[in-house]
C-alpha cells in the first residue's frame, strides 16, 4: 500500500487538472478550475510519454510523494562577552553643571519679539503718534514771546505814524507839517524789521521753535532802535536840504515808538536764549 496522503493530485490520464487520490487508487473523482466531476479512469485514457500506456497502468500509478523538509539544524554562535565593567577607581560619569546667572543680573532676555503695535493702540509712555511730540514752552519763554510780538506789532504801527514835527517861518506866516515814517526810506526798514521780529516770536509762542529764534529778534530789535536813534541826532526827515536848513525840525512821537518797540523786542529776544540756555543745563 502506498503511503501518499489521500488527495486531489494532477491527474495521470491528462484528461483533467487534478483527481483525487485515496491513499490505494485514483478515483474518477476530478477538479477543472476548482470545479469538480466524474470522469472514470478507465475512459479514454490519453497516451503519451510521459503517463502509462494503458488506463489500468495509469490507475495503479502512486503519485509521488512530497519531498520531506530538511532537517532543523541549529548553528552554534558564540555569546559576545559582556562590557567591561569600570574600574573602583574610575568615577561615574555625571552630567556637566549648569551655569545659573547670579539674580542681581535680572531676569534674562525672553527671546519672543514683542509684538506690533496696533493702530489707535497706545505706546508705551504715551499715547500712540504718528508724529513726535513736542516739548511744551516753557512760561518764561511764553512770557517772552508775548512781549517780543507785542514789541513787533508797536514798531509795525510806528512806521506810519508821525516821526518829525517840520515847522517853517517865512514872511510872517507859520508854517507845519508831519512828516511819518513811511515818507522816507527808514519807515519802509522799519515795517521790514517789524514783520521779521513777529514772525520769529510768533514761532517762539507756538513752540515751533528753540530758543535760537531769540537771538534773531534781538538782531530785529536793535536794528530798528540803531535807526530811530540816528534819526533822532540828525534831524532829517527826508525833506528837501534848503528848506531843512530854514525849517525847525523836531522829532514827534512816532519816531519815540521806534526806539522803545525796538528795546521792547531786544530785551524779549535776550530773556528767550537765557530762558533756553538755563533749562538746557538743569536738564
Amino acid at each position: 500500500m502506498s503511503s501518499t496522503a489521500p488527495g486531489w493530485y494532477p491527474d495521470p490520464y491528462q484528461r483533467h487538472e487534478s483527481r483525487y487520490w485515496d491513499g490505494g487508487r485514483w478515483t474518477e473523482h476530478v477538479s477543472d478550475a476548482g470545479a469538480t466531476a466524474v470522469d472514470p479512469t478507465a475512459w479514454g485514457a490519453s497516451l503519451s510519454s510521459d503517463v502509462p500506456s494503458t488506463p489500468e497502468a495509469a490507475a495503479t500509478e502512486v503519485p509521488p510523494e512530497p519531498d520531506p523538509e530538511p532537517p532543523v539544524t541549529t548553528t552554534w554562535q558564540p555569546t559576545p562577552p559582556a562590557p567591561p565593567e569600570p574600574p573602583a577607581w574610575q568615577p561615574a560619569p555625571t552630567s556637566p553643571p549648569v551655569a545659573t546667572p547670579p539674580s542681581s543680573w535680572g531676569a534674562p532676555p525672553s527671546n519672543v519679539p514683542p509684538a506690533p503695535p496696533t493702530w489707535g493702540s497706545t505706546a508705551p509712555g504715551g499715547a500712540w503718534s504718528t508724529t513726535p511730540a513736542r516739548a511744551p514752552v516753557d512760561p518764561r519763554d511764553r512770557i517772552s514771546a508775548i512781549v517780543g510780538l507785542a514789541g513787533a506789532v508797536v514798531l509795525l504801527v510806528s512806521a506810519f505814524l508821525p516821526w518829525f514835527n517840520v515847522s517853517l517861518d517865512f514872511a510872517g506866516a507859520s508854517i507845519s507839517e508831519d512828516v511819518s515814517g513811511i515818507d522816507g526810506s527808514d519807515g519802509v526798514i522799519i515795517i521790514v524789521f517789524a514783520l521779521v521780529a513777529g514772525a520769529l516770536a510768533l514761532l517762539r509762542l507756538l513752540g515751533k521753535g528753540g530758543p535760537q529764534l531769540g537771538i534773531g529778534m534781538v538782531v530785529m530789535g536793535l536794528l530798528a532802535t540803531a535807526v530811530g536813534l540816528i534819526d533822532v541826532v540828525n534831524h532829517d526827515p527826508d525833506t528837501d536840504a534848503a528848506l531843512a536848513a530854514l525849517a525847525d525840525v523836531n522829532p514827534s512821537v512816532g519816531l519815540w515808538l521806534v526806539m522803545l518797540a525796538g528795546l521792547a523786542v531786544t530785551v524779549a529776544g535776550v530773556l528767550t536764549v537765557v530762558s533756553g540756555r538755563a533749562r538746557r543745563s538743569a536738564a
